[in-house]
């Protein structure tokens, strides 16, 4: 089946109408094809559907997750981040504000026993990507928006 279906793209992307295509189609559909659909099949084939979408998925107990991690836990994971990306800031002095400061992203890694600039926490071991936090200041700042309230938001 995956030799009749490369040989279908490839016969395809290069443009052949010959017959020889036409019956690979035709065998690729005879091989692809899993029988009539019945009604349960198509109920069944729905909820499926509907458990899992994309990469979220919807668990027996309602559990939801998301690339098998828990969606409590990426919450949990972003927040912190975000927490420690805007505390940290206080400690860096106010400046004018440069071309770099649009360029720069700081990674911090989160391991759960925390670490020296980390606090230690529940979750699995994550990493953090700040994206130009200075500029990101500056502008809270213009707009009058306290750190505090950024931060409850």
């Amino acid at each position: 089946m995956i030799a009749a279906l490369f040989t279908l793209t490839t016969g395809s992307s290069i443009g052949q109408g010959d017959s020889n295509a036409s019956s690979l189609m035709t065998a690729a559909a005879a091989v692809n094809s899993s029988g009539p659909k019945t009604p349960t099949s198509i109920t069944r084939h729905k909820s499926e559907r509907e458990r899992k979408i994309g990469h979220r998925r919807v668990g027996v107990g309602g559990e939801i997750t998301y690339k098998k991690i828990q969606t409590t836990q990426i919450m949990g994971s972003i927040q912190l981040g975000i927490q420690h990306a805007v505390g940290g800031l206080a400690s860096k002095p106010e400046r004018d504000l440069l071309m770099q400061d649009f360029m720069t992203v700081e990674t911090t890694n989160f391991p759960s026993e925390g670490s020296n600039h980390t606090p230690a926490h529940h979750y699995s071991e994550f990493r953090f990507r700040t994206y130009a936090p200075i500029a990101f200041r500056y502008f809270r700042d213009l707009f009058g928006i306290q750190p505090d309230d950024f931060l409850v938001s």
